[in-house]
């Protein structure tokens, strides 16, 4: 990275000791480059994200998306490890997504079922959501409620 990218090596380096600090980093990275990260995916990079807590008591979802503002116009916002992430390429579709998983039979199944300090992306193995139809008008009514 100092050679091909040396700009951004002189930043993260402005960083190193926050970076070599990480839990991740010391117990299983040690040795390693210390900006490396690990266990990043194409997902994290969608442009809509159905997101909630994996360690919390009450399972409330909602979506992220880009943040606006002056320096960089369109920044996307990455969540880190402590967010359970569905990626999703529409609006729409994503609000629809967070509605259903925030109404109250999905909370209350989640609920019944799960143990507030694990709750994983499996609640959509658990809870069945009809695919999203742009042309059905209950679905675009619960995607305008959840925005």
């Amino acid at each position: 990275m100092k050679m091909k990218y040396p700009k951004t090596y002189l930043y993260l380096d402005k960083f190193r000791e926050i970076l070599e600090n990480r839990s991740g980093y010391r117990l299983l990275r040690k040795g390693h480059p210390f900006y490396i990260l690990v266990d990043i995916h194409n997902e994290t990079f969608s442009q809509y994200k159905v997101v909630w807590k994996y360690i919390s008591e009450d399972f409330t979802c909602c979506v992220i998306s880009d943040h606006k503002n002056n320096v960089t116009k369109n920044q996307l916002i990455i969540p880190d490890h402590r967010l359970m992430l569905i990626p999703l390429r529409e609006m729409k579709e994503a609000h629809y997504l967070a509605g259903m998983l925030n109404s109250s039979i999905s909370q209350y199944i989640v609920k019944v079922y799960a143990v507030g300090t694990q709750t994983s992306t499996h609640v959509l193995e658990n809870i069945r959501i009809p695919k999203f139809n742009p042309e059905n008008n209950l679905h675009l009514k619960l995607s305008e409620l959840s925005q």
